[in-house]
């Protein structure tokens, strides 16, 4: 197979160039990841101009810029993502994690280590690529820590994740919702459940509405339904003295904490995120 020389720099001017003309507005980050991960470089090696490829390295770099082009997401061109200091695999099958969840992870961290309890256990339901399970268990390596996850895909992408990261103290089971762990209790319990409305769903952004599985993301008719599940059945699986902690979508927190009152529940406080947006709601059984 022919072999040349090729500079990084003219590849990173046509990436970012061709990226910039379709409207994407991060072109010029996202070129140089396409790049890295296309032909398999360091950042090192790219910054060193002078790299040498062949033909096939090329049609691959094509096909992904093509795929970019048609919005695939750039995690999922890459295989590859960052939450909460941990590198995670995504693909298609599973939800790609999203910096505003990684204020759930902060807080269950906390309210665990306020608990002082010697050996927490943790439930994580709705885990998809288990980024929140990972993170959790990472952090709080004497809890024992169980995520659930109905879809099969997500699964496996779970599973892969806790072992690329060493989280020993964490197991999966598949399941609907609280299914797979009848007759068990926890200390805290955590997810970032379905809540898009059904008919919301096509006009998300096209990364999402394209590429992201609908069922990780379609809450129902209002967004409310896996809120309405986990709020009905969590005081059966919650200790006495324990939290239960959900990621909100926009505009959700006050229906949220009615159904909680309906429940048993009272809300102890919303956390926004960095667009001062209702982002995390800490409840407790009453």
């Amino acid at each position: 197979m022919k072999t040349t020389f090729l500079s990084t720099t003219d590849l990173f001017k046509n990436v970012s160039s061709t990226l910039r003309e379709r409207g994407f507005p991060e072109a010029e980050r996202e070129a140089e990841l396409i790049i890295c991960h296309a032909l398999n470089i360091s950042r090192t090696e790219f910054y060193r101009n002078a790299i040498q490829v062949d033909e096939s390295d090329l049609q691959v770099l094509n096909s992904i810029v093509g795929r970019r082009l048609c919005h695939e997401p750039l995690q999922y061109l890459t295989g590859y993502t960052e939450f909460y200091g941990l590198g995670f695999r995504v693909g298609r099958g599973v939800l790609i994690p999203r910096p505003e969840t990684e204020i759930l992870v902060k807080e269950a961290v906390r309210l665990v280590n306020a608990l002082g309890i010697s050996s927490p256990s943790i439930l994580d339901l709705c885990t998809g690529s288990g980024c929140i399970a990972t993170a959790i268990a990472k952090n709080l390596s004497f809890a024992k820590v169980v995520a659930s996850d109905i879809s099969a895909p997500a699964m496996r992408y779970a599973i892969e994740n806790a072992g690329l990261n060493s989280a020993g103290n964490l197991v999966f089971v598949q399941g609907d919702l609280f299914e797979p762990v009848r007759g068990q209790s926890f200390h805290l319990i955590v997810s970032n459940p379905p809540y898009v409305k059904g008919d919301d769903l096509m006009g998300l952004q096209q990364e999402v509405s394209w590429y992201e599985p609908p069922e990780a993301l379609d809450g129902g008719r209002d967004g409310l339904d896996f809120y309405r599940r986990i709020l009905k059945a969590v005081p059966r699986y919650l200790r006495d003295g324990g939290y239960l902690v959900l990621e909100l979508g926009l505009g959700q927190g006050i229906a949220v904490g009615e159904i909680a009152g309906e429940c048993g529940l009272r809300v102890l406080r919303v956390l926004n995120d960095l667009s001062d947006i209702e982002r995390v709601m800490v409840l407790e059984k009453v």
